[in-house]
């Protein structure tokens, strides 16, 4: 078992604070305990879209150092236009909604 995840460390975080923890894997053992919530990679934007348009869009330059990729990150960022971020917005709603309807559970194949 990894170290963060033993008794006496999980003994330290009850006692500092309390019942307001999210943890993965949050021993059941602890009244009042909170299960972290299964990690949604399709709710968050970031995942969705954002990491993957900028790569796409940093790697068209093929930046031959770190200078040049710094300004290809950035100078990428910035061409993003608002109605794409609009739809992304919009996107997110959905699949807020998505999970929602799903009660939580996985929603890919709803999407696809």
């Amino acid at each position: 078992m990894p170290h963060h995840r033993i008794d006496s460390v999980f003994d330290t975080i009850i006692t500092m604070f309390g019942n307001r923890v999210i943890a993965y894997q949050y021993p059941n053992s602890y009244p009042g305990a909170l299960h972290c919530p299964p990690y949604l990679p399709d709710l968050n934007p970031c995942d969705f879209f954002l990491w993957g348009y900028t790569k796409d869009l940093v790697y068209k330059k093929k930046p031959t150092d770190l200078i040049s990729f710094k300004r290809s990150v950035t100078g990428s960022l910035a061409s993003i236009k608002r109605k794409t971020l609009e739809l992304v917005t919009d996107n997110f709603v959905t699949r807020l909604r998505y999970c929602i309807i799903s009660d939580g559970c996985h929603f890919e194949n709803i999407l696809h």
